[in-house]
């Protein structure tokens, strides 16, 4: 008979082979896999390594009696709710009531009846698989309720959901069920209008079955023998109000599903009945993931929001300088280049660049006829145009998804050797996102035609930055990002190039 793994597991233990020969010639045809043991000891070692559904004990046998080996599986975490029913041919209370107290379930007498076998071993049998049906429940709904705590935890101190949540969330469900009792297969996304799906697709090793960018699949709900109208249209059998959500519920042969009209999650290829407890962790798993699904759309819109303004403040504190909308982009791209270019993980690097178009909306408190300025500025104007900082600095404030932009608006013209501004900084006195965002503001500056000078090329001002004029030295900029941006500048001339009007 091949095996099956989703098949129950017996383990048969006595010392005279002829009775094991029996227990296996009796059950083994009836579907469930026999494992054998001729002493207590072997019995033991296999207990250790092997998941067992039911133990036929002999109690006298040589060395370690039935007994004994019961009370040791039952004091450990594997045998605790294992079934164990002993055979013996004592028929004393005393023997019976220490066997009960050893842990043992039910008895059967010898010799052997094959029909009373039979019936004790469904009917533990049958115990044994609601326990592992809420034990499996429970662990799965553990598990997830847990990665989710997690992952709040996470968007708390980082502001931010993981853009793999789905396959996260969906992973860890597959893993927390076991192939004997959880599903082959698990889909988690959206319905289409005729009768598909699209989202992330795993099987019970938690692979993708398609490997793409997005990790999306199509999906034929129909030639799955999905019924598509019971889906749409959900009987109120299968329909359920839970925390003022409406969800679908049901189950078709091997395949149960969850959906609220819109999300859905399909897992199918489960061994045996699809119990209540099955319906249970997966519509847990749904409530998850459709919180997580949607908790991440939202705060991917009122992220995109948030960078609107950002460019929208960008670009007013421009309206009266003679640089283009452009220079603004161009600075973000400079500098989370280079902030990734000195090692900094790309999320930061992104904060920084997109933070970075914030250097200048200090410029706002400045008048228009100091920044179109076509002459020298006097002493007065030049204190009045370095102002721009502490404006800058003023006007983005405390709130902490701020707190780095303020930071780039007030030291962005300090320079590594004390001779910047507003106040003089030195070194690494100078925030790091400040001496970043600093080279890459001089370097479009000098590539930027304006109102009083001719924009230079790309070599002239790598020149100028790297060897020096009468305006910068290199004991401007921190040394380390001097040899990042040496290492990099022909991507900054690439962007300058690709966002010049």
């Amino acid at each position: 008979m091949a095996e099956d793994n989703a098949a129950p597991v017996i383990l048969a233990v006595d010392d005279e082979p002829v009775n094991l020969d029996f227990l296996t010639a009796v059950l083994e045809p009836e579907g469930y896999r026999m494992l054998c043991a001729e002493n207590g000891e072997r019995a033991l070692e296999i207990l250790a390594d092997t998941d067992v559904d039911l133990v036929l004990l002999d109690i006298l046998m040589p060395g370690l009696d039935g007994v004994e080996v019961c009370k040791r599986l039952k004091r450990g975490p594997r045998g605790a709710f294992t079934p164990i029913i002993m055979v013996t041919a004592l028929d004393s209370i005393r023997d019976r009531v220490r066997a009960i107290e050893a842990g043992a379930d039910d008895f059967l007498c010898k010799p052997i009846n094959r029909q009373e076998l039979l019936a004790r071993t469904m009917s533990l049998l049958r115990i044994k698989s609601y326990h592992d049906g809420m034990e499996g429940a429970y662990r799965s709904m553990s598990t997830i309720t847990s990665m989710s705590a997690d992952f709040l935890k996470k968007t708390g101190e980082l502001e931010m959901i993981p853009g793999d949540i789905e396959r996260e969330l969906a992973t860890s469900f597959m893993v927390s069920t076991t192939p004997r009792n959880g599903p082959r297969m698990l889909f988690t996304g959206s319905k289409e209008p005729r009768g598909g799906a699209r989202g992330v697709l795993l099987d019970n090793r938690s692979r993708l079955i398609k490997i793409e960018s997005r990790a999306y699949r199509a999906i034929d709900l129909e030639t799955m023998g999905i019924p598509w109208e019971r889906m749409r249209e959900p009987t109120a059998v299968s329909s359920e109000i839970t925390s003022g959500v409406f969800l679908a519920v049901d189950t078709v042969e091997d395949t149960a599903w969850v959906s609220d009209g819109e999300s859905l999650v399909l897992a199918w290829g489960y061994p045996s009945n699809i119990s209540s407890f099955d319906q249970e962790a997966l519509k847990t798993f749904f409530l998850n993931f459709s919180f997580f699904r949607s908790l991440s759309n939202r705060m991917r819109e009122t992220e995109e929001a948030f960078r609107y303004t950002i460019e929208a403040l960008a670009r007013a504190a421009e309206v009266n300088d003679d640089y283009t909308g452009e220079h603004i982009y161009r600075v973000d791209l400079y500098s989370a280049l280079l902030a990734e270019e000195t090692g900094l993980p790309s999320s930061e690097a992104e904060l920084i660049g997109y933070s970075a178009q914030m250097h200048d909306v200090g410029k706002i408190h400045i008048h228009p006829d100091i920044l179109g300025k076509t002459g020298a500025l006097t002493g007065e104007e030049w204190e009045i145009m370095k102002s721009h900082t502490w404006a800058g600095k003023r006007i983005l404030g405390d709130h902490p998804r701020l707190s780095l932009a303020a930071d780039i608006a007030l030291n962005h013209h300090e320079k590594w050797d004390g001779s910047g501004y507003p106040r003089g900084l030195k070194g690494e006195e100078i925030p790091l996102a400040g001496r970043i965002v600093a080279i890459c503001d001089v370097y479009d500056a000098l590539r930027s035609p304006r109102s009083y000078k001719e924009g230079f090329g790309h070599a002239r001002a790598v020149e100028i930055i790297t060897r020096g004029d009468r305006r910068s030295e290199p004991s401007h900029f921190d040394p380390r990002l001097l040899e990042a941006f040496r290492r990099r500048n022909s991507d900054f001339a690439a962007i300058y190039d690709q966002h010049s009007a």
